[in-house]
């Protein structure tokens, strides 16, 4: 059975917030362009980057585990991500761990 995943984009401006430290967990991105942070701010108000991402790089996919993100995702730069639903991801990779195709 072919599962087709409920892609969408979008795309944000240098310095625009994908999403904040908190939010719903609802899919993991994939860049198409630019570069987005990973960034947490400590108790005395200091920025701390966990990860940055650029092209063709994924990220958030503790989201996949999450009810909620656990960082601030920024743009560095203008960036394009795909957005790939959390939901419809964990089915496409329980249905596949469900009926491995190597015979197994």
């Amino acid at each position: 059975m072919k599962v087709r995943l409920r892609l969408r984009r979008r795309t944000l401006a240098a310095g625009a917030m994908l999403f904040r430290q908190g939010d719903p967990a609802v899919a993991v991105y994939v860049i198409e362009q630019g570069r987005i942070a990973m960034v947490r701010h400590t108790p005395e108000g200091r920025r701390v980057t966990l990860f940055t991402a650029g092209p063709s790089e994924s990220f958030a996919e503790a989201a996949l585990f999450s009810e909620v993100y656990h960082c601030d995702a920024v743009a560095e730069l203008p960036a394009r991500v795909l957005i790939v639903p959390k939901l419809e991801l964990r089915r496409i990779l329980a249905r596949n761990i469900a009926t491995p195709r190597d015979g197994r």
